[in-house]
């Protein structure tokens, strides 16, 4: 509190505590003191609800079968609902078929290095695990 004054609400009560030759002050503060002031800060202290997953792209299926798509599009084509449970399942070897990558495009700019499959590879994926899904 010395080294940020007017960061922290003013105490509720002061209460002088010790001895003349060594004196001490004990602050006390309300609990509805202290929420006023929780909930009037700014910043990342304040959170509104929970934090949301980006969105999936939509992805058409019928697209160039030889198209190099990222993992954010595998996992729209795939019919997860987030990159997060993609990665979480192909990490687990729950998609056989795109444990190994197709490799980048020539000329991707910042996609370079990146996971990537063909559109072909990530679809027969999706019948693979439909099929699994009927029995």
């Amino acid at each position: 509190m010395r080294e940020h004054p007017g960061y922290f609400p003013e105490p509720d009560v002061v209460e002088e505590k010790g001895t003349t030759e060594n004196p001490y002050r004990r602050q006390l503060w309300k609990v509805e003191t202290l929420q006023a002031w929780m909930g009037s800060r700014p910043g990342s202290g304040r959170r509104a609800g929970p934090k949301q997953a980006p969105s999936l792209p939509d992805v058409p299926v019928d697209g160039d079968p030889e198209e190099l798509l990222g993992a954010s599009h595998a996992a729209a084509l795939l019919g997860y609902k987030s990159i997060n449970s993609f990665s979480s399942s192909l990490a687990q070897g729950n998609l056989p078929l795109l444990k190994t990558t197709d490799g980048a495009a020539e000329n991707a700019g910042r996609q370079n290095g990146r996971r990537r499959w063909t559109r072909r590879r990530i679809l027969e994926q999706a019948a693979r695990r439909s099929r699994n899904t009927k029995r």
